[in-house]
C-alpha cells in the first residue's frame, strides 16, 4: 500500500478513539489506486546489438537560443487519459503540441 504521511499526534488521537472498531486494519482496496510505481527504477531498451555505450561529448544546449521568444502558430491540448478518482480527485494524462 501507498503510506502517506501525516501528523502523528493527529494519527494517534485518531487511533486512540477508534481502538474498538473492527474495521480498523481492514484493507477495502488491496490495490494502489494512485499507479505509484513503487520500486520501479526505470528501463532500458537497447538496440539490435543488445549492448550501449556511454561516452564523453563536448556538445551544450545553447541556452541563447531556448531564451528566443517564438510565436505559437498552432496549439492543440490532446487527452489521452482522464479518471475520476472517486473522491479523492483526479487524474489526467495529456499531451499539448505547439507549432
Amino acid at each position: 500500500m501507498l503510506p502517506l504521511r501525516h501528523s502523528n499526534t493527529c494519527f494517534i488521537s485518531y487511533l486512540s478513539v477508534r481502538k474498538d472498531s473492527p474495521h480498523i486494519n481492514k484493507i477495502i482496496h488491496p490495490y494502489d489506486w494512485t499507479y505509484t510505481p513503487f520500486g520501479y527504477k526505470g528501463s532500458l531498451s537497447s538496440g539490435e546489438s543488445g549492448t550501449f555505450t556511454v561516452s564523453s561529448t563536448q556538445d551544450r544546449i545553447n541556452y541563447e537560443k531556448l531564451k528566443e521568444k517564438e510565436k505559437i502558430l498552432f496549439y492543440e491540448e490532446v487527452i489521452l487519459y482522464e479518471d475520476e478518482l472517486d473522491d479523492n480527485g483526479c487524474a489526467v494524462l495529456s499531451a499539448k503540441i505547439v507549432s
